[in-house]
């Protein structure tokens, strides 16, 4: 019985290396599940699509019309657990911080050139961002959107 090794390669590296660029080529012209996205799909737009009563479809056309709303809700607050002392709350009436993002595509809550903070009926405080940020996230989300719907 003979038990060496074969030194006969089936493909030869050239061979290989065309094999190996064939494939990859191949891979990156077939979508995957992450570019096929819909504007539907990015953060806060079912928010926004359920406020202004978009369907699918006129929200896939007109997304770009409702960034400002979408980062607003998706990126424009948080909820804080207390204020640093000092800190004065942008009013004395608390909110209902369940509705937060209603408040907020209403204009009931409106963001400022400062963070601002709201209290909650429930406690805490919902922190808003100050306009300049809210600007520097509606860039950066813009560029991401165009990316993940590949536009």
């Amino acid at each position: 019985m003979n038990f060496g090794i074969v030194t006969r390669h089936p493909f030869s590296s050239m061979r290989m290396a065309w094999a190996l660029g064939i494939t990859a080529l191949m891979l990156l012209a077939v979508p995957s599940e992450g570019q096929a996205q819909k504007a539907m799909d990015l953060p806060g737009m079912t928010v926004v699509a359920k406020h202004h009563g978009l369907s699918d479809a006129a929200l896939q056309s007109e997304w770009t019309e409702h960034l400002r709303e979408a980062v607003m809700v998706s990126q424009g607050w948080v909820w804080v657990q207390s204020i640093k002392e000092g800190v004065q709350p942008a009013t004395s009436q608390s909110v209902e911080c369940e509705g937060i993002n209603e408040l907020l595509i209403t204009g009931e809550l409106m963001h400022t050139e400062s963070t601002s903070f709201y209290p909650c009926h429930s406690g805490g405080f919902v922190q808003l961002v100050p306009i300049a940020f809210l600007d520097k996230l509606e860039h950066r989300y813009l560029i991401n959107a165009k990316a993940q719907l590949n536009r």
